[in-house]
């Protein structure tokens, strides 16, 4: 919570803001976001052990209900693509797309679109 009060004082911006919740039981309306962007939350999540894996599972779930139809959802992180893309087509995306970034050893992005 830190860090979160910091951000919404720091980026004075009041389009952005900065909430702390659970990422499987987010309280947003269902369809809310045209986009979500994750930079670590669901490598942090799978990483742990076999037994987070339902809680990655959930989260991503969780976060197809909160975008809008054709919404997108950009991951970036360490997860390598054969395991992250299985994890990913688990949900039934219209479409993803995947690539590494260059500039950073064993980071990748997948970009994915809600049907």
């Amino acid at each position: 919570p830190t860090v979160i009060q910091h951000m919404n004082v720091e980026k004075g911006d009041r389009s952005l803001r900065f909430e702390v919740m659970d990422i499987s039981k987010m309280s947003y309306d269902s369809e809310h976001f045209d986009a979500v962007v994750d930079k670590g939350c669901l490598d942090a999540i799978l990483t742990e052990s076999h037994l987070t894996f339902k809680l990655a599972r959930d989260a991503l779930f969780e976060i197809i209900r909160v975008l809008k139809p054709g919404g997108c959802f950009l991951w970036y992180g360490g997860a390598f693509p054969d395991m992250a893309l299985s994890f990913l087509w688990e949900a039934k995306w219209a479409k993803i797309e995947h690539g590494s970034i260059p500039q950073f050893d064993d980071k990748y992005y997948y970009h994915a679109m809600k049907t």
